[in-house]
């Protein structure tokens, strides 16, 4: 697997954290184990553009937000 960016899965933690959801539950609402939220945060997995969208989509924001761009 591709490695993902550690500024990509910084914003994810930080609009996940202020969505008020932990790792688990986000996992949970995209289908994938816990472990693979701490991964993409930690920047270890790249963040594919099927689970970016809903994540985004799940956050309420953009997933250009969680890219940094625009």
């Amino acid at each position: 697997l591709e490695a993902g960016n550690p500024e990509y899965g910084a914003r994810l933690a930080k609009f996940r954290k202020a969505a008020g959801l932990s790792q688990l539950e986000l996992g949970r609402r995209l289908g994938i184990a816990q472990s693979i939220i701490s991964r993409y945060e930690k920047g270890e997995r790249r963040l594919y553009d099927d689970v970016l969208a809903e994540a985004a989509k799940i956050l309420d924001v953009t997933p250009n937000d969680i890219l940094g761009v625009g």
